[in-house]
């Protein structure tokens, strides 16, 4: 997938969520890569996608039930599994 027109280019990272490029067995290591390019960047994996990259706006979006839910874990399509609870689930399946 290319990237929509209003992404901007030094957004754009290279980025498969289901299987990233893990340096050994490090996966902070894997995610730090993104740290630099921005608070969000944009992956054209996996049917295109942003991710936070501060833990502080990742807290803050799972923590915003409202106007995103939790109940499939990503935006990305869902590959199906047991759900991971309580990270999960929204209120009031979960209490926060």
């Amino acid at each position: 997938m290319t990237a929509p027109s209003h992404v901007p280019p030094e957004l754009i990272v290279d980025l498969d969520f289901y299987d990233l490029p893990v340096p050994g067995d490090d996966v902070q290591l894997a995610w730090r890569r993104f740290l630099g390019k921005g608070p969000i960047v944009w992956s054209p994996r996996n049917g295109g996608y942003w991710v936070p990259t501060r833990a502080e706006d990742i807290a803050a979006l799972h923590r915003d039930t409202v106007r995103l839910s939790n109940r499939d874990g990503t935006a990305l399509p869902v590959r199906g599994g047991m759900r991971l609870l309580p990270t999960e689930a929204d209120p009031p399946e979960v209490e926060e």
